[in-house]
């Protein structure tokens, strides 16, 4: 493409995310590499400084650094400076990125929205900005568009092709052109990367509006849809960080995990929008094959573009299938186990031990204990409801929880169509076009009768067990809950009282359901000013109630939860489950606001609400851990 728009006196410059080139470098023949090298020698091909779009907040401080390197290490060997970056679709991201961009030597970076999510309320292009950190961003309405600003004279215009697409075709970039000339006459024309835009935008950053908001990632909770990949992958990077391991194999895999396509698009390769009921979803999962039969007649519209696309990338039309559905998930989890592998054994062995789920520390030993009966523990006062959870909690003379602001609540909640009617009025936008609705909500749910408005089940104590400084409680949910539904036979809390209370969490034997499934574990402390509230997301503190409008004022994934009041201190660590809800666990209740209940920490053991590009049913044990610091 390049050369032969150069026959016609253009220098045609492809620019992509970093990891491509990589990928290609580690992957193909010499004969391909050398091609690839000698593009871009001749400038046919730049890279930007991040290697695809990521849902940030997910990645470890260990996966942010690696993925500039990358860039770093082309730019090394090529001669370049890369100091501009983009992601696309993923509508916001954390200001935990900001420190690092700043670091590594990135001064702009643009975010393209996808077509139908709501964008955060900030300017077109402003300064954002964490203590002497900052970088300059540019915000547009979909993956791209032309960027203005008033104090610049230039302007940076974006020629996107689709997803998975590559750099398009002479006769599209032509039209580009000529479409660009006619809209603005007055300018020249110049194809390149962003660079120059970046360097020259950031020349004159001290004229831009200037934020210092967290913006967050309205899209987040889908990276809990598949709660043992997000706990393997924080056990991995963690160990490979604490080690101060440097493997740039490993990290390559792992950085994977929290990149933002997960699995497959509903739309092209699934197309079942008919077996809701738990018995018609395990009759259609196992028969394997999916028809025009599963598509209803609401979304017939999405038949061709399906078709289509399957001919596209696999050269034939075959019968959807399940199997072929959930073999994109499988991949995802692949990542971990290559990374992995490019270890030296010992620490292999060692990480694969810290993977192993302990079922063994759920053992029932000890002394039964009553529920309402005050318990005394290691210096500490504790009373167990009939839900399970500490109602009351006091040590050193200061009550921490009580039968308002409970410890351990464990919610397990079906959503509805009310939800994802919800999400339809507050959330989309451009709704003229059809793909948001398979996208986005839970299509063919609609004409389900059982579901259209959302249920919750609380689990009840079947046996408290005191041994040492440990509880152990035993639960139990309903028939309906469990055989009409997904929870899980078995549930299990270990509270561990030492300097630190330690919350060791297991479900068990749980049923996959195509309804979306939400479960989380609830943490309530009495606090006298949860607006002190800090969160650390990427090794960076923010308070979660300083996020711009559009933002995500619901969900955050953290490392740690720090409140440092007159009243006490609290310090809440989630080992293996790191999504936070403030207020509520349920993302489908967006609305743009703040939710009352600002002292509710809710964690999110499994989110399968999502429509597409994340896990949609999930069937084996959750473990979660979670660390308690009370001063």
């Amino acid at each position: 493409l390049a050369e032969d728009l150069r026959k016609e006196g253009k220098h045609f410059v492809w620019t992509t995310g970093s990891f491509i080139i990589e990928y290609y470098f580690r992957n193909m023949d010499e004969e391909a590499c050398k091609r690839l090298d000698d593009a871009i020698k001749k400038g046919y091909i730049r890279w930007h400084a991040i290697p695809c779009t990521f849902e940030s907040e997910a990645m470890t401080p260990q996966t942010l650094h690696y993925i500039i390197s990358i860039s770093k290490k082309l730019d090394a060997r090529y001669g370049y400076k890369t100091t501009s970056a983009k992601m696309t679709d993923v509508p916001g991201h954390t200001i935990g990125i900001v420190d690092e961009l700043y670091r590594q030597g990135i001064k702009f970076l643009h975010i393209g929205v996808n077509g139908a999510s709501k964008i955060p309320e900030v300017p077109d292009t402003f300064l954002w900005k964490h203590g002497e950190s900052e970088v300059v961003v540019s915000y547009s309405k979909d993956y791209g568009g032309v960027i203005e600003v008033d104090c610049m004279d230039n302007k940076l215009a974006f020629m996107h092709t689709h997803d998975n697409s590559g750099p398009g075709t002479k006769e599209k970039v032509n039209a580009f052109l000529v479409n660009m000339a006619n809209e603005y006459p007055d300018y020249e024309l110049e194809m390149s990367s962003m660079d120059p835009f970046a360097n020259e935008i950031w020349e004159v950053r001290d004229q831009l509006p200037v934020i210092t908001e967290e913006i967050g990632d309205t899209w987040i909770h889908g990276m809990m849809s598949d709660p043992k990949l997000i706990r393997d992958y924080r056990i991995l990077t963690n160990y490979m960080f604490d080690n101060k391991i440097e493997n740039d194999d490993a990290n390559f895999y792992a950085m994977l995990v929290p990149e933002h396509t997960c699995g497959m698009d509903i739309k092209r390769y699934f197309c079942d929008y008919k077996n809701y009921e738990k018995k018609d979803f395990q009759r259609a999962r196992s028969l394997d094959q999916i028809t025009d039969q599963d598509l209803t007649y609401a979304y017939g519209i999405v038949k061709d573009a399906t078709v289509g696309e399957m001919q596209y990338t696999y050269n034939e039309w075959t019968d959807r299938s399940y199997k072929f559905y959930e073999s994109s998930w499988k991949e995802q989890r692949k990542y971990i186990d290559r990374a992995i592998a490019c270890l030296e054994p010992e620490d292999q062995n060692n990480i694969k031990k810290l993977m192993e789920v302990p079922y063994h520390i759920f053992e029932n030993q000890g002394m039964e204990c009553g529920l309402e009966e005050l318990i005394s523990v290691n210096g500490y006062q504790i009373m167990f409801a009939s839900d399970g959870s500490i109602n009351h909690l006091e040590k050193d003379g200061i009550l921490y929880f009580d039968e308002n602001n409970k410890l351990g609540v464990l919610s397990y909640t079906i959503a509805g169509q009310n939800d994802y009617d919800n999400l339809r009025y507050n959330y989309l936008r451009d709704l003229q076009n059809n793909w948001w609705a398979i996208d986005f909500l839970k299509p063919g749910m609609e004409i389900q009768k059982r579901i259209q408005l959302n249920e919750n089940f609380t689990p009840h104590v079947v046996k408290l067990v005191k041994e040492n400084n440990s509880i152990i409680v035993t639960l139990k949910y309903s028939q309906r809950a469990v055989e009409e539904y997904g929870a899980p036979r078995i549930v299990k809390v270990k509270y561990e009282f030492g300097d630190k209370v330690k919350i060791a969490l297991l479900l068990k034997d749980k049923d996959a359901i195509r309804y979306p499934e939400i479960y989380s574990f609830d943490i309530t402390p009495r606090l006298n000013s949860p607006y002190l509230t800090k969160i650390r997301k990427i090794d960076t503190v923010i308070s979660p109630f300083e996020v711009v409008g559009h933002g995500n004022k619901l969900q955050h994934m953290i490392e740690e939860l720090i409140y440092d009041g007159s009243d006490k201190k609290i310090n809440i660590k989630p080992i293996d489950t790191p999504l936070l809800g403030i207020g509520t666990n349920n993302n489908l209740s967006y609305n743009n606001q703040y939710h009352q209940e600002n002292n509710k920490f809710t964690f999110t053991l499994l989110n399968t609400t999502w429509g597409t590009n994340f896990t949609m049913w999930y069937e084996e044990d959750i473990f979660a851990r979670f660390e308690l610091a009370l001063g």
